[in-house]
């Protein structure tokens, strides 16, 4: 929480702060990964739950697209500035961060898993870890 509290702090035009965010802790992840994996072919569920089993914890980040064009692209400037500034305040506290776009975060079944509405868009998965 205290590195997402500074995180926060990043440039967003008219104060929007156009994210929000789903905290998959260690205790819920296996749960999590199998759902996440379950969206893939079934050739490849093992391997995305295995994957996303490896990190510590989850991070998932998510924006409001905003109401048009403009807005859009500025909300994915601030968020991506939001992600860079939690990834370094979380590397000089020790803690691995890694920025994953893979294809489940484009699939409806896990937007509906994460209660994602139709202005919001996953921006993309923090795996945490430490070094």
């Amino acid at each position: 929480m205290e590195l997402l509290e500074d995180a926060i702090w990043a440039p967003t035009h008219q104060l929007r702060q156009p994210w929000r965010f789903v905290f998959v802790s260690p205790e819920k992840k296996a749960d999590f990964a199998k759902k996440v994996a379950a969206t893939y072919p079934e050739e490849r569920q093992q391997n995305r739950e295995e994957y996303l089993n490896e990190p510590n914890a989850l991070l998932v980040v998510i924006m409001e697209k905003g109401e048009n064009e403009k807005q859009y692209d500025e909300n994915f400037g601030a968020t991506a500035s939001m992600i860079q500034n939690f990834w370094l305040l979380a590397w000089e506290k020790q803690l691995g961060v890694v920025w994953k776009t893979n294809p489940h975060i484009y699939d409806e079944r896990v937007e509906n898993l994460l209660d994602v509405s139709e202005n919001e868009k996953i921006v993309g998965f923090l795996h945490l870890g430490f070094f």
